[in-house]
């Protein structure tokens, strides 16, 4: 079971959600110490881890020392001669060093010659005894220096914490992209990144992972996105066309059959004006017919009352000649004209010779109109 160290009645409240968190790494020879530490770092406003807990038999201490250290923002090492030759102690810091962690080694008393761990070689110590070769050396001293050195780019190791949590987090999803980063944080990482400070704890491969394909996912999405808007532009640009090239074909179908009702209205009108023109035609004919019946009638009616006139006139004549015993003449002048039925008793009276050369003679005249009575000679 996990215990994280809790204050009691005479030490400080706890500090805020947002405080730097530390996890204290130690031995448990240097119990006394790691307490004193965890007090006062809480009454500079810090956030401190302590394990209190040994080790036990089959205890899977790993995975409980690893959640911590992974959580924390800092890890101090307390160096002692104890911690030096602890295996856990040389674990703890390993691990810190894998999750890029800042360590802070300070030591509480002599080393007394005992080999450090590999990693601490190159850092620096912060005293809290009394150290001969660090005049001014002491708790006080220490815990001021520790507590500058926590608050040393601090937002920065926050958000190394914090984004260290999110990229073991898609990890342990299979790296589901649900877990990535999205829009703004991703700008925000990467300018984080650019502004790792010079003595900042480097970033891990797993941080770096988890911002690539945070990237890498946003311009996926961002390019489906695009593709997505291009397809609708192109399927809404392509229903408009096809909308005007419908309208357009409508357009040409109404003005045809426009053009259609016209022409047929035209035939109409030009077939109603034949007609009219034809009953105008019929109705002329009829009159002119009419007026020719009339004058035809007429003239027919005159003709044969001047006949009439002129055959008794030549009937008298005649009868004058053969009274007169003037045959020849009387001959000439039944020629005149057509002989009327009064005539033809005339005609008889001539004998038979006579009346055979009149009959000829009348067929002749049909022909050859000899000129008036009042012009031939006797």
């Amino acid at each position: 079971m996990i215990e994280r160290d809790r204050v009691s009645e005479d030490r400080p409240p706890p500090p805020d959600a947002g405080a730097l968190n530390v996890f204290i790494s130690y031995s448990r020879d240097d119990l006394d110490f790691a307490d004193q530490l965890v007090a006062a770092l809480e009454s500079c406003g810090f956030d401190p881890t302590i394990d209190r807990h040994g080790v036990s038999a089959g205890e899977d201490w790993k995975k409980r020392l690893g959640s911590l250290i992974h959580d924390s923002d800092t890890v101090v090492f307390v160096l002692s001669p104890a911690s030096a030759k602890s295996d856990i102690c040389a674990w703890e810091v390993e691990e810190a060093a894998r999750l890029s962690k800042r360590i802070l080694p300070v030591i509480c008393r002599p080393i007394d010659g005992v080999a450090v761990p590999p990693r601490l070689l190159d850092l620096n110590y912060i005293f809290f005894f009394a150290e001969p070769k660090s005049p001014g050396s002491g708790f006080g001293a220490g815990l001021a220096a520790l507590a500058t050195a926590l608050k040393t780019d601090l937002d920065w190791v926050r958000e190394h914490t914090r984004l260290l949590a999110r990229a073991t987090e898609w990890s342990a999803s299979g790296r589901a992209e649900n877990r990535l980063l999205s829009g703004a944080d991703i700008l925000e990482a990467k300018q984080w990144a650019s502004r790792r400070p010079k003595h900042a704890p480097e970033l891990t491969a797993l941080q770096l992972d988890f911002i690539k394909a945070s990237e890498t996912s946003e311009t996926a999405r961002h390019d489906a996105a695009r593709q997505q808007i291009e397809e609708r532009e192109r399927l809404l640009n392509d229903a408009e066309a096809a909308q005007q090239s419908q309208a357009e074909a409508l357009a040409r179908a109404e003005a045809e059959q426009k053009a259609k009702a016209e022409a047929l209205g035209k035939v109409a009108a030009e077939q109603k004006e034949k007609e009219r023109a034809q009953r105008r035609a019929k109705w002329l004919v009829g009159t002119v017919a009419a007026f020719a019946i009339g004058t035809f009638t007429a003239a027919i009616w005159q003709s044969r009352e001047t006949e009439g006139r002129e055959a008794a006139v030549m009937t008298s004549l005649a009868e004058k000649a053969i009274h007169e015993q003037f045959f020849d003449r009387a001959l000439r002048i039944a020629l005149q004209a057509s002989p009327p039925p009064s005539l033809g008793a005339l005609v008889a009276r001539l004998g038979g010779d006579r009346d055979a050369r009149a009959r000829g003679q009348t067929r002749r005249s049909r022909n050859h109109r000899p000129p008036p009575f009042w012009a031939a000679r006797p």
